[in-house]
């Protein structure tokens, strides 16, 4: 299932350019237009889902053993020496396509690099976490 009016869709049917680096059945990983530092991956699924929240099971965990293989590749040849995963779902997220994606940063000893936000921190819990079964 695809969106016409999707850029990642366009990308995966070939209608839009991007540098794809890797692809699985479910997934492909491309070179972002705006990287955020050296070797930036976006992890994409081939099924247009919006967020988190529409995404089924398989493909979740397709991409997420999709991002540690290519995480391994990049450890192994590019002597990456950790990786953070971002990701952002809905508008008050701050996602920027309707597209579920992963952004993966490798990163290196001593890049000076700082992917953790600076929140301001909390107390409050939400009590319907306590009830999850």
């Amino acid at each position: 299932m695809t969106n016409e009016s999707c850029i990642f869709c366009k990308i995966l049917s070939r209608r839009s350019y991007a540098e794809i680096v890797a692809e699985t059945d479910d997934c492909i990983a491309l070179v972002p237009s705006n990287m955020a530092a050296k070797g930036h991956l976006l992890l994409i699924p081939k099924q247009h889902c919006e967020t988190i929240f529409d995404t089924p099971d398989d493909i979740l965990a397709s991409i997420m053993s999709f991002a540690k293989k290519l995480s391994l590749n990049l450890q192994d040849g590019a002597d990456v020496s950790g990786v953070n995963l971002l990701h952002a779902s809905g508008h008050s997220a701050q996602q920027s396509i309707q597209h579920f994606h992963i952004h993966l940063l490798p990163r290196f000893e001593h890049d000076g690099l700082n992917a953790w936000p600076n929140l301001p921190g909390s107390r409050e819990k939400l009590e319907v976490i306590h009830e999850f079964t």
